[in-house]
């Protein structure tokens, strides 16, 4: 399972339907050991589900940020010009490399200025309300099955 697991409930959930694991991108960000500034992990905590959108502005393709000033200034679909590209077999992948090259560095300079807001993350930023350290969150996650199983023995309260 990718994207939408923001808590060790929620993880525990997708492996009782059947998943074999989850990747957890947005919750590793709100760790000690993330580099990423401390606003960044701010607006993870303080952000809610409805917080964040899909923006085809990076890369051409949609990728969920939060929606900070910065993010409605800039907007969240591509200009005329670029969809145009991104429609053709020949100018696809060249817009599509410079919109990397663009989200690249566009993403370096918000990691230390604020005043540039673009900071990626999940709607899994609903169960996130601390930073903590990163093995903190694997030993959650690593312990919620069993939790799980065991209030399912135990039965309703």
């Amino acid at each position: 399972c990718a994207g939408g697991v923001g808590t060790p409930a929620e993880f525990a959930r997708a492996l009782s339907l059947g998943y074999a694991g989850a990747q957890l991108g947005t919750r590793f960000i709100a760790t000690r050991e993330c580099t990423a500034s401390d606003a960044y992990k701010r607006a993870i905590l303080d952000a809610r589900e409805e917080d964040v959108v899909l923006s085809e502005r990076l890369t051409g393709v949609p990728v969920s940020v939060l929606n900070t000033s910065y993010i409605r200034r800039m907007g969240l679909r591509a200009g005329p010009v670029a969809r145009w590209l991104l429609r053709g077999n020949r100018t696809r992948h060249w817009m599509r490399l410079l919109y990397s090259v663009k989200s690249f560095w566009q993403l370096k300079r918000s990691l230390t200025r604020e005043d540039r807001e673009l900071w990626q993350a999940g709607k899994s930023v609903a169960g996130i309300s601390e930073v903590v350290p990163a093995g903190e969150v694997v030993r959650r996650y690593a312990a919620a099955p069993g939790m799980a199983q065991a209030n399912l023995a135990r039965g309703p309260d």
